[in-house]
């Protein structure tokens, strides 16, 4: 839980969120005790089993297929320390079963090999530089873990902000390119036609449904100082709530006419 914690921190510090660093580490400490745990007594329980095995194995007599056996079991050990170690940190960014974070922790190591190697052996080369050097153990010891976790915590996060792009592009779904609508042509007019046309842009403050119509809806249109009314046939796309306090373009010179028996 300790470990899973630290990388929920670490994580958080490189992808720029500045973390509560106590609250946040304890936080993810209560979440994830109990799935972190049983993976610890489980990873011992299999280590116990694999050096058994182990054991066994290198005592056998030295054959092509026994040496080809030994390879393998060696390369199944080495996959199954690097996977240990990627699954507190998948447990520290997703929400995952004890199944599916081993799981994806074995996917994640076969397709990041060379990175969690480099990951495991910047860890050993501290220890190993502490047992060389104890007087200085505790100086040795903070650089070293920091220099390790902040790797660890960077090339986790920019591995994991991309399954979560891929996830998310997944999600979308695929707008469908909408048909384009040809209207019939009115005539051409002249410069000094549309010289004549006034806009203006007015805020709609209220509107309501024109009674006997199944298209029309009449709304307030404050322009400036007054205040218009008009007639439009959008009641198939708008309802009157959502047209209050939109903005819209008006032709504030076209001549008024009744639509449904009302003024626009």
């Amino acid at each position: 839980a300790a470990m899973t914690a630290k990388y929920y921190v670490a994580m958080k510090i490189v992808r720029g969120e500045e973390p509560s660093v106590l609250k946040d580490f304890w936080k993810s400490f209560r979440m994830n005790f109990k799935q972190s745990t049983l993976i610890w007594i489980g990873a011992v329980l299999l280590t116990a089993f694999l050096v058994y095995d182990g054991i066994v194995i290198m005592g056998m007599q030295s054959t092509g297929v026994n040496d080809g056996f030994k390879i393998a079991f060696g390369v199944l050990c080495a996959v199954l320390l690097m996977s240990l170690h990627a699954v507190f940190a998948l447990l520290a960014r997703f929400h995952l079963t004890i199944g599916g974070a081993v799981h994806n922790a074995i996917l994640f190591t076969l397709s990041h090999v060379p990175q969690i190697i480099l990951l495991i052996f910047l860890e050993v080369l501290t220890y190993y530089v502490c047992w060389h050097y104890m007087e200085w153990f505790i100086l040795i010891w903070a650089i070293g873990t920091g220099i390790t976790l902040y790797y660890g915590a960077s090339m986790y996060a920019k591995n994991f902000a991309k399954v979560e792009e891929k996830k998310a592009a997944a999600a979308e779904p695929v707008k469908e390119e909408e048909p384009g609508i040809d209207i019939e042509a009115k005539p051409e007019i002249s410069y000094d036609d549309f010289a004549k046309l006034q806009f203006q842009v007015g805020e709609i403050i209220a509107c309501e449904a024109v009674k006997k119509s199944k298209k029309l809806l009449c709304s307030q249109v404050k322009i400036g100082s007054q205040v218009k009314q008009i007639v439009s046939g959008i009641k198939p796309h708008y309802t009157p709530e959502e047209m209050v306090g939109k903005k819209v373009m008006v032709l504030v010179n076209l001549k008024p006419a009744k639509l449904a028996g009302v003024l626009s």
